[in-house]
């Protein structure tokens, strides 16, 4: 697109959660956060002078199936931000120093999520879901395997998953095909062409409960179903049953909030996966009313999942839906993003222009039978209440 001189840059890498163990737990969340802080020929100082001189930015990030390199910028500054975007992935210095403080920033966070009632509950439901591995692990790691990862294990962990046939590119905004692709391949060159990883399957559990408790004058209930895979059609009738069910209009927030008033936030989430994903419906409401908040809940969820959608909602359901993809796909950050994640899962790189028309097509009926299917199987709850 050449109507704006702007272009961004997307790197994703096959890894995330499953990548983990117990013992290597929020590895790929430290290593993202080392990555940007130096290189073979530039350290931290340098790579920030180069970009800002220029109005360019780098970053990287962690998804549950993905580690995500990213860089944005101008369109004449096309070769220079390559330049050091392909470093930061090819060749990362990975200083002690750094990952020190990186490590130490994400102790901070991980200790203050812990003792966030939302973000532990949301934890209890995985760790349940996915019998401790995996999906069940926190991206931000434990108290007990972040101080334990060094650089040697940053390292081999870049090493394996930073390769050609495990990292997909993708590039959106305003540049030259033909140029691009000559800069790309003489800037990635040095990169092994390595191996695909494959993910462990995922290990499901329905049907069990836990109750934690945290010195906090809340409760937190979460609801989890088996969920979608990104590549399963399901994730576009569970999108619409999300958007149904966190919507202000929607039953769980006008029967459980606004009529009853038992909580201050609910609604659902979910998560796609390599091979599996979770569908997750949530209330945070005070100790007293837990219980019954937790029926009303259920009661909610076995409404959705012998009736899905009304109806006479439906199209309204719809409309949210395509108008948010619509803001989204107006960004060039997120087209590249969502290409290279489709790349990554074998998806044609086109696949996300035809999410909207995928929505258009969808009827109650599918969606109805895609609730039955997958709310009817035991529920896997957690509870969070105070100590």
């Amino acid at each position: 697109d050449h109507r704006v001189p702007l272009l961004h840059l997307q790197a994703a890498v096959r890894a995330g959660l499953p990548s983990e163990t117990p013992e290597t737990n929020g590895i790929n969340q430290l290593l993202a956060s080392s990555l940007p802080k130096g290189t073979a020929t530039r350290n931290a100082e340098e790579i920030a002078r180069t970009l800002e001189s220029i109005g360019a930015s780098i970053g990287a990030g962690v998804g549950n199936n993905a580690l995500l390199v990213q860089a944005a910028g101008l369109a004449p500054d096309f070769e220079t931000i390559v330049d050091v975007f392909a470093e930061t992935i090819v060749s990362p210095a990975l200083p002690e120093d750094s990952i020190a403080r990186e490590k130490a920033s994400q102790l901070a966070a991980l200790e203050e999520a812990l003792q966030d009632p939302l973000h532990t509950g949301f934890a209890a439901l995985r760790d349940l879901v996915f019998a401790g591995k995996g999906y069940a692990l926190d991206p931000l790691g434990s108290l007990e395997s972040l101080p334990e990862i060094g650089r040697d294990a940053l390292a081999a962990h870049h090493a394996r998953h930073f390769t050609g046939h495990n990292l997909t590119l993708a590039i959106a905004g305003d540049f030259d095909p033909a140029t691009a692709k000559e800069i790309l391949t003489r800037k990635f060159s040095a990169l092994p062409a390595g191996k695909p990883w494959t993910p462990p399957a995922s290990t499901l559990a329905t049907g069990s409960e836990q109750t934690t408790r945290l010195p906090k004058k809340q409760a937190v209930l979460t609801i989890g179903f088996p969920g979608a895979a990104v590549t399963s059609q399901d994730r576009y009738a569970l999108s619409m049953i999300q958007e149904y069910a966190t919507d202000m209009a929607g039953p769980l927030f006008t029967r459980i909030r606004e009529e009853l008033g038992l909580a201050y936030r609910v609604g659902a989430t979910q998560f796609l996966g390599f091979d599996t994903g979770l569908f997750t419906f949530y209330v945070a409401t005070s100790p007293e009313q837990a219980d019954f908040a937790g029926r009303e809940l259920m009661t909610e969820i076995g409404k959705i999942a012998e009736d899905g959608i009304p109806e006479a909602t439906f199209d309204r359901v719809r409309s949210t839906v395509l108008s948010s993809l619509a803001i989204q796909q107006q960004s060039p950050s997120s087209t590249a993003r969502q290409v290279a994640l489709d790349l990554l899962f074998g998806q044609p790189a086109e696949q996300f222009r035809q999410q909207a028309a995928i929505y258009k097509a969808l009827t109650a009926s599918q969606v109805k039978e895609t609730a039955a299917r997958l709310l009817s199987v035991p529920a896997t709850r957690g509870t969070i209440l105070p100590e």
